[in-house]
């Protein structure tokens, strides 16, 4: 059990020291779909590689009555000029709908 703990510690040390010039980044989104009449409004929020982002959804009939549609929980990690991904998502209900892993190029 002190192991457990004393590695515990030695990661939450080593990575707060890690994330320590991170500072973390408040994402707002809106967005109008003029077809289907939906308005949609995302709420984020990124700190070092991991991001966390709340979507709702209202449509012409609710009246500005916005409903959760889906949460994002992603993690990013740069190696180099590429990124290593896995985007999760959620339902309104925190069910897990799909997972993504990939990996992107900078050039």
């Amino acid at each position: 059990m002190r192991s457990i703990l004393a590695t515990a510690l030695a990661i939450a040390t080593l990575s707060t020291g890690a994330m320590a010039f991170e500072r973390p980044t408040l994402n707002l989104g809106v967005e109008r779909s003029l077809e289907t009449e939906v308005n949609s409004l995302s709420v984020g929020s990124d700190f070092g590689p991991f991001g966390l982002t709340t979507n709702w959804e209202d449509t012409a009939e609710d009246n500005f009555a916005f409903n959760i549609s889906g949460i994002d929980v992603d993690v990013s990690h740069d190696v180099g000029p590429m990124t290593v991904y896995m985007n999760n998502d959620f339902d309104s209900g925190l069910k897990h709908d799909d997972t993504s892993v990939g990996v992107s190029f900078k050039f």
